[in-house]
């Protein structure tokens, strides 16, 4: 065998298992994505009496559920596709021409 087919297998090898260690490295990062439904709501901060706080301000406001819109009774249909128009003729329409 020659030294260079050597140095190639070895080069190929290695990226394989840089490949395959990014791949598994993926599970080893824990999955957070419901963590938040674990958050506690915190109460309004009180400010003292002759001070002002401008900086609070609800980055996700919750709307109240007695205004929202009732859902419809009707069951959803969607929209039938366009009709496709025919540019040609059939053969057998040319026939009985």
């Amino acid at each position: 065998m020659r030294t260079g087919s050597k140095a190639t297998s070895a080069r190929v090898a290695g990226l394989c298992v840089l490949v395959g260690s990014l791949i598994a490295g993926c599970s080893w990062i824990p999955d957070r994505t419901l963590v938040y439904r674990e958050a506690e709501v915190a109460e309004r901060m009180e400010v003292p009496e002759g001070m002002y706080f401008s900086g609070f301000q609800d980055s996700f406001p919750i709307p109240d559920a007695e205004n929202r819109v009732p859902p419809s009774t009707d069951r959803f249909r969607p929209p039938s596709p366009p009709q496709l128009a025919i540019l040609g003729r059939l053969s057998e329409d040319l026939d009985a021409a």
